[in-house]
């Protein structure tokens, strides 16, 4: 009678711990798609968002040109901001890096911002 108890234990336990990993298993990966998701909107918007950027380095470019600012005050005014510009990407993708939960972070493509441009394009061809 006891080792009827006992197995009813062991299996019983057993069950427990077997449909907790699966559920654990399931939760995971129905994360990591509502995670993908969002990160994919995410890197739409900083994509949308250099785009604006950059029209508008070129526009105040235009308008340092037609007010006769010298070419060499014109370079030096675009090569900071291209450096001010490839600092915010940086820091915008390890941004989203670092906020990332930790079982999906490693299952990230990108490190840079073409990397992660390159996957938002290879996702949009799908």
């Amino acid at each position: 009678m006891e080792n009827n108890i006992y197995y009813f234990l062991i299996y019983y336990f057993s069950g427990i711990i077997c449909y907790k990993f699966i559920q654990g298993i399931f939760t995971t990966s129905q994360e990591s798609i509502v995670y993908k998701n969002l990160e994919l909107s995410v890197l739409r918007i900083y994509r949308a968002l250099d785009v604006d950027i950059t029209t508008t380095m070129k526009y105040k470019y235009q308008t340092m040109k037609e007010l006769g600012t010298s070419a060499d005050d014109l370079l030096k005014v675009a090569k900071m901001d291209q450096i001010m510009l490839n600092k915010w990407r940086d820091s915008a993708v390890k941004k989203m890096l670092i906020e990332s939960p930790g079982q999906i972070t490693r299952l990230n493509r990108y490190r840079t911002w073409n990397e992660a441009m390159n996957a938002l394009r290879k996702e949009e061809e799908r």
